[in-house]
């Protein structure tokens, strides 16, 4: 079993009532609940730095590939001088 901490949380009464009524239907803790939920946001932050990364890394590769492909064509309309 995972080694687990004693936390206090606050929520507001509507909030409690939903995490309550979640962690009943799903026939888990309340803590589990909220561990579970709290491992899932996790997962979407990192899941969007590193969408944005890729996405940041396909700018740098599209700034390559025209840096490339001006080059050839310099290249190329020297050679057929």
């Amino acid at each position: 079993m995972a080694e687990t901490t004693r936390l206090t949380v606050c929520l507001p009464h509507d909030v409690a009532a939903v995490v309550r009524k979640k962690a009943k239907t799903q026939n888990v803790t309340i803590s589990r609940y909220l561990g579970e939920c709290v491992e899932h946001r996790v997962a979407e932050e990192e899941q969007q730095l590193m969408m944005e990364g890729y996405k940041a890394l396909a700018k740098e590769h599209i700034a390559f590939a025209n840096a490339i492909e001006d080059a050839v064509h310099e290249v190329s309309t020297r050679s057929r001088e």
